[in-house]
């Protein structure tokens, strides 16, 4: 139990140091948990001499390799993301991080393991396998109830191996995604202006009542409506999660056959076969169950950016504000024609972390962890404050392309609970109505309306209709003036049916 006990302190220190800083409580069970869960590890392992002296000490190397680069780079959150890092660094530019406090602090490690492990025979040799199994049945059941309940990190080394077969498991879907679709880009389409720019902004558990444009009254969207951006008021998403819902708004899935989503590529090899040069900039992560599919389609684009490839929406800080540096990039390299989508992090929880505190504007807010834990007012304030920075990015977007012939898009992947019955975030099922409606605005500039007054008139005209996601992948691609076979003007915004 000491020796569990020194590997907990020693190599998961960074994270139960974190949880101090949310609660006290709950961090000195995180220490306790997970030296419960090594100390069962070790008398698992105890069972078998040649496991207690093989891999024990290579699981402490694993620990001890882990927990100095997640303390040496300051990683707060350490996922598949993190292992991705570090199984797609080249070997020139891993073997730098290697210096002599990395080895020698392998090696110390490498020698207390096998002294514990030499130690661990002597100690419990007059102990039969029955009780061993007993004290490691206890362990189980000591460290697996408070985790599956509370979702509280396992440690080293549970966690390394866990995202590293993570890790692993996503990047074959990832693979096999890439290599069975059907190649969009290589069908013809034809783009009718020389010059075009369409920039998609995907937000993030946004809800259409909370939008000021939609009638809300608190002081949401200033910008959206100074700027005079067109509202679909009754938008209903393809699903209550990011995995389901983005590609399906990409693509020509549709609610009734959201499948269609990993057979086909999306509407950025639509663009890139009309000639348009294509760029992806991302606030989310880079893989994981939620964001695998979504990063086959970025690897579409000509350009794929990922401000935030390991980002933990709920632990880190960080704003869109931050995308705005990218975009400006892309657009000074951007031909005359080009698709710009911009994945944000919008609303998610933890709300607070994701708005400057000059947007905090209604308070008090919820800053803990678990919404639960705060009053449905410190929830409606910190998220009303994130739907106030979405409008304010928004309008950023719009002053960089504004001199263009631009049309900017905004929609939100999915909607939010905000304690509705008890429920909160989104995911939890599929006909939660705050979950599936969402909010869709749309921007034109002077030139765009110059060159197709005409589309924006037949947009105008349709506002009020009852739109989904279906809509989105045929709309950009009609709006945008491109011709495809892939293309139903039917489900086109910018259409007008007695055309045909």
């Amino acid at each position: 139990m000491a020796a569990s006990l020194a590997h907990t302190w020693a190599f998961n220190r960074e994270s139960i140091i974190w949880f101090v800083k949310g609660d006290l409580a709950q961090a000195l069970a995180l220490g306790a948990l997970q030296t419960v869960m090594f100390w069962g590890l070790s008398l698992t392992l105890s069972l078998q001499a040649w496991a207690m002296g093989l891999l024990f000490p290579l699981l402490a190397i694993v620990s001890s390799g882990v927990s100095y680069f997640l303390s040496t780079f300051r990683i707060q959150v350490f996922g598949p993301n993190t292992v991705a890092l570090a199984f797609e660094t080249n070997p020139e530019e891993a073997a730098g991080f290697l210096g002599l406090e990395f080895l020698i602090r392998i090696g110390i490690t490498f020698a207390l393991a096998l002294l514990v492990a030499f130690l661990n025979g002597k100690v419990w040799g007059n102990f039969s396998r029955l009780k061993r199994s007993g004290l490691i049945a206890c362990c189980l059941v000591a460290s697996a109830a408070p985790h599956l309940l509370t979702k509280l990190p396992m440690g080293l080394p549970f966690e390394a191996l866990a995202h590293t077969a993570s890790y692993l498991a996503e990047r074959q879907r990832l693979h096999g995604i890439l290599e069975n679709r059907l190649d969009l880009s290589l069908l013809p389409a034809e783009a009718q202006d020389q010059e075009m720019l369409v920039v998609l902004i995907l937000g993030e558990s946004a809800r259409p009542d909370h939008f000021q444009i939609n009638g809300y009254p608190r002081s949401t969207t200033p910008k959206s409506l100074e700027l005079g951006l067109v509202s679909f008021r009754d938008v209903t998403s393809c699903g209550t999660t990011t995995r389901t819902a983005v590609p399906c708004m990409l693509t020509r899935a549709t609610l009734g056959e959201p499948g269609l989503a990993l057979r086909e590529t999306s509407l950025v090899s639509v663009f890139k076969a009309a000639g348009f040069s294509t760029a992806w900039i991302s606030n989310q992560s880079f893989l994981g169950k939620a964001n695998t599919v979504v990063s086959a389609i970025a690897k579409e684009s000509h350009t794929v950016y990922f401000n935030h490839p390991q980002a933990d929406n709920v632990l880190m800080s960080f704003t869109d504000q931050e995308l705005l540096e990218p975009l400006e990039q892309v657009l000074e390299k951007s031909p005359p024609r080009a698709l710009i989508v911009l994945h944000t992090v919008g609303s998610h929880w933890l709300y607070d972390h994701h708005y400057p505190d000059e947007f905090r504007m209604f308070q008090p807010v919820c800053t803990r962890r678990s919404p639960a834990s705060c009053s449905l007012e410190e929830i409606r304030n910190a998220y009303d404050n994130s739907i106030l920075f979405t409008d304010h990015f928004i309008s950023q977007v719009i002053e960089r392309v504004r001199h263009l012939r631009a049309l900017v898009w905004y929609v939100s992947d999915h909607g939010e609970s905000l304690g509705e019955e008890g429920r909160w975030g989104h995911g939890q099922a599929e006909e939660i109505p705050e979950q599936r409606k969402v909010p869709m605005l749309v921007w034109a500039s002077p030139r765009y309306l110059e060159a197709h007054g005409k589309r924006w008139e037949n947009l105008l005209a349709r506002r009020d209709i009852a739109a989904s996601h279906d809509n989105l992948f045929h709309s950009l691609i009609d709006c945008a003036g491109i011709s495809s076979q892939v293309l139903d003007r039917n489900l086109s915004l910018c259409w007008e049916p007695s055309r045909e």
